[in-house]
Order: C-alpha cells, then structure tokens, then sequence
C-alpha cells in the first residue's frame, strides 16, 4: 500500500504541475502598441520575434509607424535570416514605402539569395 502511495503522489504532482497555467500568462507576444518600441531593440532575438509577430499580425501593426524602423534593421542585418524576415514583413505590408523601399533594395542588392526574395516579394504585392 505504501508503494502504490509513493507512486502515485509523484504522479499527480506531475500531472498538476503540467496542465496548471501560470498566473502571470507566460511568455506573451508583444501587443502591436508595444511592437513599435521593441523592434527597435538591439538585441536579435527581440527583434526576430517582433517581426514574426508583425507577419502574423500585419493587419492591425501601422506599417507607416515601422518602415523607417524595418529598414535599419535591414541594413545593419548582419545574418540572411533577420534580412529575409524583413522582406516578408514589407510584403505582408503592403504599403506604398514599404514597396518602395523593396524596389530601391533590388537594383542594389548584391546577395543573390535577398535580391531573389525582393523580386518574389514584389511579383506578389503586384498580383
């Protein structure tokens, strides 16, 4: 009886700490009042997460209030990933600096990899 008690307490204990929700939320993603000052963050895992969250969210981020922001980090992009998200981000957008700025990027890209993203990215803000 003992035994089957020491097994089983473990157990519940287990089972309740993993289906519990903690009270402070956990992690949420930033709302889009806060996306506007954290993508102007340094740090690149804030700034990854900012932008996966405007490609989920672009139709309630004002792309006017962020093109200026998405395209520092474009430039000082060090890494192909941050500078492909950046792409999407402005596609998703839709708006006419956004694409602007896409257009202005293509002639004077010279990765191969970002200028083919620039002109998928355009072929479909076009269609």
């Amino acid at each position: 009886m003992v035994s089957v008690f020491i097994i089983f307490v473990p157990l519940i204990l287990l089972f309740e700490t993993v289906i519990a929700k903690p009270e402070d939320g956990g992690n949420q993603a930033p709302s889009s009042v806060d996306i506007y000052e954290k993508l102007k963050s340094k740090d690149y895992y804030t700034q990854i997460a900012c932008l996966q969250y405007i490609v989920k969210h672009c139709d309630k981020i004002d792309g006017s209030k962020c093109v200026f922001d998405l395209m520092q980090i474009y430039k000082t992009g060090k890494n192909t990933k941050i500078c492909l998200l950046v792409i999407n981000v402005l596609e998703k957008m839709k708006n006419r600096t956004a694409i602007q700025v896409l257009q202005n990027q293509y002639y004077t890209q010279s990765n191969p990899v970002l200028q083919n993203a620039i002109w998928v990215a355009l072929q479909k803000v076009k269609s």
